[in-house]
C-alpha cells in the first residue's frame, strides 16, 4: 500500500479486505486503473500492498467453485467495489460505487458500521 496514505485510509482498506477475506472461499483481484495489480488472492497482505498506488482501485470478489472450475481457470464472480484514494484522510468514503447485490450489501454494511 502505498506510503503517502493516511492512517484512516489504510485503515479503512485493510477493514474491507478483511471482512471480504473472512469467507475461507472468497479471493480478491485488484485492478489499478493500468492493469491488474494482483489477481485472485487470499493474502492480506499482498492485497494490501496492490492497493492506493494510484487515484482508484477496483476489487473484484471471486469465489471458489468445484476443483474441475478450478482447474478450468472458472471461478464464481460475487462482487466488486470502487475504491477512491483522494476522498476524505479518515477513510469514511474511501468505498465510491460496488456492485448492488446481497454479497456486496452485506460487505457494505459491516464496513459502514465504522464509518455510519
Amino acid at each position: 500500500m502505498y506510503e503517502g496514505l493516511s492512517t484512516g485510509k489504510k485503515r479503512a482498506a485493510k477493514r474491507l479486505v478483511k471482512i471480504i477475506l473472512s469467507d475461507p472461499d472468497n479471493m480478491i483481484s485488484v485492478y489499478d486503473g493500468e492493469e491488474w495489480a494482483i489477481k485472485r488472492s487470499r493474502k492480506a497482505k499482498d492485497i494490501l500492498d496492490a492497493l492506493g498506488n494510484t487515484d482508484y482501485d477496483d476489487i473484484n470478489v471471486r469465489s471458489r467453485g468445484t476443483e474441475e472450475l478450478e482447474l478450468a481457470g472458472n471461478f464464481r464472480r460475487k462482487g466488486w467495489f470502487s475504491l477512491v484514494w483522494c476522498n476524505s484522510e479518515d477513510g469514511s468514503d474511501l468505498i465510491s460505487d460496488y456492485l448492488d447485490n446481497e454479497f456486496c450489501d452485506n460487505v457494505w454494511n459491516e464496513w459502514n458500521k465504522y464509518y455510519g
